[in-house]
């Protein structure tokens, strides 16, 4: 069994690959972990903002973002936006980026 902190580690690892590997504007927490305790867990659902620019090059950047989890054996759900779409439909109801503003948990933001 995984505990809390291990989990947390895991998740602290992924985000730090993301980080490194795709410079992202932020990366956001999203689902039942987003908005709930934190307790154990095997999967996660994170909300990434990739400048344009990076997510252009990849034909699915969330294949590319999955790589980040490899020897982790946690479950990742990746959903991916770019500053643009993300400025146009965080106010628009039903779209993943109004939900990562209203229920999500901002692990990183470049510059912060």
């Amino acid at each position: 069994m995984t505990t809390q902190t291990e989990s947390q580690q895991k998740l602290d690892l992924i985000v730090g690959r993301i980080v490194e590997s795709f410079d992202p504007q932020s990366i956001w927490l999203v689902g039942y972990r987003g908005y709930s305790e934190p307790n154990d867990f095997y999967h996660v659902d994170l909300f990434v903002v990739l400048d344009e620019e990076c997510a252009a090059q990849y034909e699915r950047p969330g294949a590319e973002l999955r790589r980040t989890t490899r020897g982790t054996l946690m479950s990742v759900d990746f959903f991916v936006s770019t500053p643009t779409k993300f400025s146009r439909n965080r106010g628009t109801v039903n779209t993943m980026d109004s939900y990562a503003c209203a229920h999500g948990k901002v692990l990183y933001e470049r510059g912060h």
